[in-house]
């Protein structure tokens, strides 16, 4: 007798059959009556003989049919034969094309180069950042080295150096007063030799008795705005306002000193730059 598990479908031979016998599968231990398992595999056999006969019958009413091709249409014209190209033409083409071969070490930077390039670099600065430091008084004499710090605000101290009198621009003349008193009158232009705008400065005025000898005398003289003649004639002499309106950058400024009491044995003088109070 054949019968066949419910769940897995393993089938088994029994020798005997016993009625209403419970049967346990092998391969899976489903448990199942040995009449539900006979009718089952009869059914399950069945179906596969169906199967096979109509497996069969599909195989020989199958006909093996060939595609045929089309026929191409009446005013298709045949395709021509490629024309035959001369092999020496081919080769005097392809050694006409210049062939390029890129190497990408030449593209590419070698890095140890570039680092030594970065650190000599940062060495030089360092090295010209030392040497401002070192010698700093020698820079900030520097005209161009002032200008550059003073147009950034920075605090700097005033310098004569940053201006020049014209020598020839200078005269001078006695001028007799309402008293019968004479004042010296010396007029004359000053240069700012600075990039940025700086206040007129203070000018020094030193007497002497003899060439190549010790000052006598020595004045500080503020600029003031230009006196009139009346104010120089009358006695005593009363100077008109500090003048104060910045000189702009390289340019000059015309001033004039009055002076009184000059002093008797005095035969030279001298006129330099002096500064009454830094800059601000």
């Amino acid at each position: 007798m054949l019968v066949s598990c419910p769940q897995c479908k393993a089938k088994y031979q029994l020798a005997t059959t016993i009625k209403n016998a419970i049967l346990v599968c092998h391969r899976c231990g489903t448990e199942f009556h040995a009449n539900q398992a006979e009718k089952k595999a009869t059914s399950v056999d069945h179906e596969l003989s169906l199967f096979e006969h109509v497996e069969t019958a599909k195989k020989e009413a199958t006909v093996e049919i060939k595609e045929e091709p089309e026929a191409p249409p009446a005013d298709h014209e045949p395709a021509l034969p490629a024309p035959q190209t001369d092999e020496t033409d081919a080769d005097v083409e392809q050694h006409d094309i210049p062939h390029i071969e890129l190497s990408e070490e030449r593209l590419l930077p070698e890095r140890g180069q570039t680092r030594i390039w970065h650190w000599l670099i940062l060495v030089l600065l360092c090295i010209s950042l030392l040497g401002i430091w070192n010698n700093q008084k020698q820079w900030l004499a520097q005209p161009w080295m002032r200008s550059l710090m003073m147009n950034m605000k920075f605090s700097v101290t005033a310098n004569p150096a940053d201006w020049r009198i014209i020598k020839d621009s200078l005269h001078s003349q006695w001028i007799d007063r309402q008293d019968d008193s004479r004042v010296l009158f010396i007029d004359g232009y000053i240069q700012n030799r600075l990039l940025s705008d700086q206040a007129p400065p203070a000018i020094q005025v030193n007497f002497f008795d003899m060439p190549n000898s010790h000052s006598i005398q020595t004045r500080t003289i503020t600029i003031t705005e230009p006196p009139s003649l009346p104010t120089i004639r009358h006695a005593p002499y009363i100077a008109p306002a500090v003048d104060q309106i910045p000189v702009r950058a390289g340019g000059q400024r015309a001033f004039t000193l009055v002076i009184e009491n000059v002093p008797e044995q005095a035969r030279e003088l001298s006129i330099n730059i002096t500064q009454l109070k830094d800059k601000p």
